[in-house]
């Protein structure tokens, strides 16, 4: 994908999109040691994985300053936003120690001072971020879950979900009639990459609070 198919679909600078291209060639370098993407998709890497994962940009307000990326595998989304959005502090965790050797070794060779890299388990954590994202992860009830230790009352939650997103909402509302739950649902965006994808965008209880006692008030 050249950079004028790239700006048709995602509005970045060059310099974003050179770095994006470096990050493609490292992928594909070490993928042929370690599984870092299904092989069915190397071919259609920039819309798959590239764009798919972009997108999470223009839904990110400027309020957010630290981003966590639960189970980051190959960098999606999160080392992707992380060359995109240089001003925002990223933490990219994921509990396999291959996957995140090369998570460092695009981050060092990019000089990325805004990643940081935790070969831990999500539970283990007890940081708060002002934004969670995840993509092809766990369920959203799980996500969720995982989701709610690393949350402050003000976080969000962005999570890129397939075809069988409505089951996973539904099974969610079964679970939790009263869904007295760390993360509501807030919206669901259509994706750009795939007609039946969409991006699950979520905030925290307290978030709500605050803004049901403001319209109280």
């Amino acid at each position: 994908m050249n950079f004028d198919e790239f700006s048709e679909k995602i509005n970045l600078p060059l310099a974003v999109y050179n770095n994006l291209e470096l990050y493609v060639d490292l992928l594909k370098k070490w993928q042929k040691s370690i599984n870092l993407i299904s092989k069915n998709t190397i071919d259609d890497i920039w819309d798959r994985h590239i764009i798919d994962s972009v997108q999470l940009v223009k839904c990110i307000p400027q309020s957010v300053k630290s981003i966590c990326d639960l189970g980051s595998g190959g960098g999606f989304p999160g080392l992707v936003i992380a060359i995109s959005c240089p001003q925002i502090h990223i933490t990219l965790v994921d509990s396999d120690k291959r996957k995140c050797a090369f998570l460092k070794e695009v981050t060092r060779k990019l000089s990325l001072k805004n990643v940081k890299v935790l070969s831990e388990r999500i539970q283990d954590i007890n940081d708060n971020y002002d934004l969670i994202t995840s993509r092809a992860l766990a369920k959203l009830s799980l996500l969720i879950e995982l989701s709610a230790n690393l949350i402050h009352d003000d976080s969000l939650a962005l999570f890129l979900k397939g075809n069988g997103y409505k089951d996973e909402i539904k099974e969610l509302e079964s679970e939790n009639p009263l869904m007295d739950l760390p993360l509501i649902i807030e919206e669901i965006i259509p994706s750009i990459t795939h007609k039946e994808s969409v991006i699950i965008r979520m905030s925290a209880i307290g978030s709500l609070d605050k803004i049901q006692k403001a319209m109280a008030d």
